[in-house]
């Protein structure tokens, strides 16, 4: 198992309704102000927790959803939340037995004290709360801890060799095909070497790299890619680039047992 670079900062799931944050606003300032968190789960049993589930559940449903489409409660029944609810507990399990990480207090801690230096979108933050009775114990337990499991066991099985060795097959049987003169894999690319958004690693690869060359194999948590290089002037690059993506930690968990 390789080291897991984790992604900075939590990504907030995209609010476009109009929320109660008139009603919800001056709570959610105390929210962030409050004390820290105690370990909660105790507090909640299992009706508490499929209760809470259904409500995150709607909440992304309803963000999701298109005009006209059908109630939440006619696509989501009490068999597809406790399905939800395994997969949860799955997700924490796994971390520990492939990964050998456990979501401790002092992570949830540090994660809710990042969030109260950087609430991001507060919309989205109003409308979990309010999902959740405003309970800051049940947003512990039921979205700040599962959403670290989440990631870091993404983070982990990105960079499993095992499970991502057929995708690092593709990408050197491409680069091999490459080589010898078939670029029908690539997508050209145009980009600058200054380009902020632009990863380090990639932008070695193509400052390194001459017109007319491959450069090497380049892992990122997402995918194995390289760059075929075929101009570069000054600052600005022009080169294919063919990817080989990684399997889904969605695919993964279908088959972990």
């Amino acid at each position: 198992m390789k080291s897991i670079s984790l992604p900075v900062g939590l990504r907030l799931v995209a609010v476009v309704a109009v929320l109660v944050l008139v009603i919800g606003g001056a709570w959610l300032a105390r929210f962030l102000a409050s004390s820290p968190l105690e370990r909660a789960a105790s507090r909640f049993d299992d009706e508490d927790r499929i209760r809470y589930r259904a409500a995150l559940e709607k909440l992304r449903y309803d963000l999701r959803s298109a005009p006209g489409s059908p109630p939440f409660e006619t696509v989501m029944n009490r068999d597809g939340l406790l399905a939800a609810i395994a997969i949860e507990d799955k997700k924490a399990r796994l971390l520990w037995e492939k990964c050998g990480i456990e979501v401790t207090e002092e992570m949830v801690q540090a994660e809710y004290e990042r969030i109260k230096d950087d609430p991001g979108d507060l919309r989205a933050l109003a409308a979990i709360t309010n999902s959740l009775d405003r309970d800051p114990a049940a947003m512990v337990e039921f979205w700040l801890r599962p959403t670290l499991v989440d990631r870091y066991l993404r983070a982990c099985i990105a960079m499993d060799d095992e499970w991502n060795s057929a995708a690092r097959s593709r990408i050197d049987r491409l680069r091999a095909e490459a080589s010898g003169g078939d670029r029908s894999a690539e997508s050209e690319i145009i980009t600058h070497l200054s380009e902020i958004g632009l990863e380090p690693e990639d932008r070695e690869a193509l400052a390194s790299t001459g017109p007319g060359q491959a450069s090497g194999v380049i892992e990122s948590p997402g995918d194995f890619h390289f760059f075929l290089v075929d101009e570069r002037t000054g600052d600005t690059v022009r080169a294919g680039l063919v990817s080989a993506p990684k399997p889904s930690l969605e695919e993964w968990l279908k088959t972990a047992p």
